[in-house]
């Protein structure tokens, strides 16, 4: 077996914005945990980047920093797969599920039009939103004003889904997308589990939005996570399922919480091994497989190495919680279709 088809021995999957990168703090990515990634990458443990950007705008986002080593896959739209090709470059898809799912939304947005414009028809009488029409074959998006106004869209949205059960939505703070109920960033790593042949039980997954939520789940990953970041439905819902969130913001989350799970993921090893102080992100060293970017951060010393396992999210500081999540996946939309900055 090619060391390209080599089955891992754990998968490592990733909500990009948010979660891995912390666009509010400085540096953005904790140069300690990409010491971490190259050490579960060389105990046999692949890695994963889940995200509602296009793969365009995922590369270009993974482009500003020195990732030791790339991702072994890329989940984009929260819907598509991709794994590298020849010398890391020419991402290509992942068996037929790109296709098949393709076509699967073109007959979705032409067989749900009658319901999008009753949609379309609440927003522009009762809101101040911008709902996006991106064409026959492909689902329109929402942009509310407030957080709040895209809670009353989500429940109107929710009183048709009965009588429309092919429809689903990924949303993110104030953006929304349409999908069909069955692709979902869940549904993703559910599918690259199987090509994979791995079991939930050998599965990480981590994230801070409504749109991961369809993968903090021990139906697709055994052991799952949220940062100190996430939105307070993410943390309750991962609390309630039985995950793991973390003290600690962003990738500095994460080394936190692939500690707690180190034993029964079998990375232990990797995760005992000594955290390096890294060079600043703005340092001549340049990611493997992308150009070097002008937007890289620069200076800012690494973090501690993550606490130990026994530093449970339950423990004495339970964070702050609202009323759970809704049980629909939720995300937010392309937000490039509508000039806006991405919403991932």
């Amino acid at each position: 077996m090619s060391p390209e088809n080599r089955r891992p021995t754990a998968l490592f999957c990733f909500d990009f914005d948010g979660t891995l990168i912390d666009h509010e703090e400085d540096p953005e990515l904790c140069l300690d945990f990409l010491e971490l990634l190259s050490r579960l990458k060389a105990s046999g443990a692949a890695w994963a980047v889940s995200t509602g950007r296009t793969l365009e705008e995922a590369l270009a986002g993974l482009s500003r920093y020195p990732w030791p080593v790339l991702p072994d896959f890329l989940m984009t739209r929260e819907r598509e797969l991709h794994r590298p090709g020849d010398y890391n470059h020419h991402w290509r898809d992942v068996g037929d599920w790109n296709v098949r799912g393709q076509a699967t939304h073109a007959r979705f947005a032409w067989e749900n039009r009658a319901y999008f414009r009753l949609i379309r028809r609440h927003i522009e009488r009762h809101t101040s939103a911008r709902f996006i029409d991106n064409g026959p074959e492909e689902t329109p998006n929402i942009i509310a004003a407030t957080d709040e106004e895209m809670d009353d869209i989500c429940t109107f949205i929710e009183g048709g889904l009965q009588r429309h059960r092919s429809v689903g939505y990924q949303r993110n703070s104030v953006y929304l997308r349409f999908s069909h109920a069955d692709y979902h960033k869940g549904g993703v790593l559910r599918e690259l589990c199987r090509v994979l042949g791995l079991s939930p039980a050998q599965v990480f997954a981590a994230g801070d939005n409504h749109n991961d939520l369809s993968m903090l789940t021990p139906a697709v990953a055994k052991h799952f996570a949220c940062p100190a970041n996430s939105i307070p439905a993410v943390k309750q819902a991962v609390l309630s399922a039985g995950g793991y969130v973390a003290r600690s913001r962003a990738s500095r989350g994460l080394s936190e919480a692939i500690a707690y799970f180190s034993s029964e993921l079998g990375v232990a090893s990797a995760v005992a091994g000594k955290l390096i102080s890294s060079p600043a992100a703005g340092s001549s060293a340049s990611p493997t497989g992308f150009p070097p970017s002008s937007g890289a951060s620069s200076g800012a010393s690494s973090a501690a190495a993550p606490p130990s396992p026994s530093a449970a999210s339950t423990a004495s500081d339970p964070p702050t919680l609202s009323s759970a999540s809704r049980n629909r996946p939720s995300s937010s939309s392309n937000a490039l279709s509508s000039g806006q900055p991405d919403a991932f």
